[in-house]
């Protein structure tokens, strides 16, 4: 386990490269990358990878998408399961840029299409009366952008 100093300097010497290639400015206290448009939040919720969140500020706080989900056919799992939190910053941090402008400039495309994997895997034989209040807000949210989506 890492402590919360190691973790941010990880953060910036991984990541850093938002701030000087794109133009995000950094809050330390919150571990984020923004811009007027847009949060990248690296937060410490795993004990070997971190959590990078994405979120357009024009929609709502559920549409924040981790890294994982957006680009998770691109990701080698089983090389990070080996990897200590560390590496899993520099793998991370270099799959983030190798993507950086697709996740950046068109991150808003990236949305729904994700947003629907999530849906379709939070549970199988789901149907409208037994959604949750929070899977409900998902579907209505995808429905409206997407009306001819069928997920049953």
């Amino acid at each position: 386990m890492i402590e919360k100093k190691e973790f941010i300097e990880l953060t910036k010497k991984h990541f850093n490269f938002l701030s000087s290639e794109y133009g995000f400015s950094y809050n330390e206290s919150r571990n984020m990358f923004f811009n007027s448009e847009m949060c990248i939040f690296i937060k410490y919720d795993d004990l070997l990878s971190p959590s990078i969140q994405i979120w357009l500020k024009s929609e709502p706080e559920f549409t924040c998408l981790d890294l994982r989900w957006l680009l998770h056919e691109k990701i080698d799992r089983m090389k990070i399961d080996k990897n200590l939190m560390a590496d899993n910053f520099a793998y991370y941090s270099n799959l983030f840029r190798a993507h950086a402008h697709q996740l950046i400039y068109e991150f808003r495309s990236l949305i729904v299409p994700t947003l629907k994997i999530i849906f379709k895997n939070m549970e199988k034989n789901i149907t409208l009366e037994k959604m949750s209040f929070s899977q409900k807000r998902l579907y209505e949210y995808i429905k409206d952008k997407d009306p001819m989506w069928k997920p049953f």
